[in-house]
């Protein structure tokens, strides 16, 4: 019984110490800057936006500890004037001193970047991750924006909004057909391509 009481006192005594103990002041996003115009630009709210949702959550755990940001990137293409959306994960100045250029991922055009937020962990290398949602994805705008020309010139666009000279593209699926355009239209931007389970034709 003696025993028993002391276990008692024990896990008392540390419940209220756990009580009385201040709580951390929350930690808010590392939201840095905001994309105007095509360019990256110092933020100039006082406080961050709310964070975008990943994989149903509302803010992610890591959203606390990366610099992260997302925007929207205006472009033209043959006369037609859209906007592609982008999230760019990572720290500039770490890139910057690492002297390595940001990976790009290009997915499947028409379904955004959802299923590639895993890839996102390829920031331990110092690089920005940046992710592209194509213009007319769910309707947003005409469908022809969709098209393998269209969509790498969107790619060009948003590595210029980067202020960056060259990118590592990364391409999953039918995202092969407008990187591999891109690279062949814009050849200077490209640094490297790598293409996972490439799909289409650039018939």
């Amino acid at each position: 019984a003696g025993v028993l009481w002391c276990v008692y006192m024990l896990l008392a005594a540390t419940v209220l110490s756990l009580a009385s103990s201040p709580r951390p002041a929350r930690r808010v996003p590392q939201r840095r800057f905001v994309v105007q115009g095509g360019a990256f630009v110092v933020a100039a709210a006082a406080a961050p936006r709310a964070a975008v949702g990943w994989c149903g959550e509302a803010v992610p755990s890591w959203a606390f500890f990366v610099k992260w940001d997302d925007g929207r990137v205006p472009f033209e293409w043959e006369g037609a004037k859209g906007e592609a959306y982008c999230r760019v994960v990572g720290d500039r100045a770490r890139e910057a001193k690492a002297g390595v250029p940001p990976i790009l991922l290009v997915g499947t055009p028409g379904l955004g970047y959802d299923y590639l937020e895993n890839l996102e962990a390829l920031t331990v290398s110092d690089r920005r991750v940046v992710e592209v949602v194509f213009a007319g994805t769910n309707g947003a705008a005409s469908a022809p924006l969709l098209t393998a020309d269209a969509c790498a010139a969107q790619l060009g666009a948003v590595v210029r909004s980067l202020g960056v000279q060259k990118v590592s593209l990364v391409a999953h699926g039918l995202g092969a057909v407008p990187a591999l355009r891109m690279l062949e239209r814009q050849p200077t931007l490209v640094s490297s391509l790598s293409l996972l389970s490439p799909y289409g034709s650039l018939a």
